[in-house]
Parts: structure tokens; sequence; C-alpha cells
């Protein structure tokens, strides 16, 4: 909020057009059924996303790299101990 200017009027949003001729994300994707979890959605943006390679909208970067991923509690993507990490995020190593 900026009373100083109103900068949506200076926005370039045409330069996107060809970006969104054709649906990037699945349009009404929970109209009639529950929203899904976090697993099954990470699934649904990584498939946004490979549109967006496909159609040249977006290059991938030039290492692989799984990315950010949900990992549900109790759950470690290299077996490791869980709780160490979770000291890494808590004051003095309390939780």
């Amino acid at each position: 909020m900026n009373l100083n200017s109103n900068w949506m009027k200076d926005l370039r949003t045409e330069i996107f057009r060809r970006v969104y001729d054709e649906p990037v994300h699945p349009k009404n994707l929970w109209l009639d059924d529950e929203p899904l979890q976090h697993a099954d959605v990470d699934e649904i943006y990584r498939a946004d996303i490979g549109r967006l390679v496909a159609r040249g909208s977006y290059t991938p970067p030039a290492r692989a790299f799984p990315g950010a991923r949900y990992i549900p509690a109790g759950e470690s993507p290299d077996s490791g101990d869980w709780e160490q990490v979770r000291e890494l995020w808590s004051p003095d190593g309390e939780e």
C-alpha cells in the first residue's frame, strides 16, 4: 500500500501473454472434491512446471536438483534421525 503512487498501472502484463495462451494449472481442481494432501499437490505443481518446460516458457537449471518436497513428520529422506534435524530449528536444542 503505497499512498504516493499507483504501480499497478505500470505493470507490463502483456509480455506474459504467450505464457498464458494455454492453461498452466488445471482449472476448478477442487470444485467438486476436497483439497488433496501435500504430497499429491506437490505432484500437481511439478506437472505444471513440466508443462512450462515443454512449452519453452521455463528453462530448467543446468544441474538437476529434486527441489523442495513435503516431508511428513517422522520421516527422513536420508533415513537419518529426524529428531536431530528438529533440534536445529528449536532454540537451544529444546522443543
